[in-house]
């Protein structure tokens, strides 16, 4: 079994610059919330409803998908390696 870690990939600028524009725009939403505070009208039952409810959203469509994935690459074919 070949050593794992001796094989590296050069990853250039690009599509780290990129993978840190999807990062950014995860936070900015959250630190939107705060501005949008202020405007929502009874924002202590408005603002906690809505975060629970995407949330929820995300976690079902997250494990949705895993579903999804563990239906098409059952776990006994993905644990036995191709090398």
């Amino acid at each position: 079994m070949p050593n794992m870690m001796a094989q590296r990939s050069h990853v250039g600028l690009s599509p780290f610059l990129l993978a840190m524009v999807a990062i950014l725009w995860a936070y900015d939403g959250w630190a939107d919330l705060a501005f949008v505070g202020g405007e929502v009208r009874d924002p202590q039952k408005t603002l906690p409803r809505a975060l629970m409810i995407g949330t929820a959203t995300w976690v079902v469509l997250y494990l949705g998908a895993n579903l999804i994935y563990l239906h098409l690459i059952p776990v006994q074919a993905s644990s036995t390696p191709s090398w």
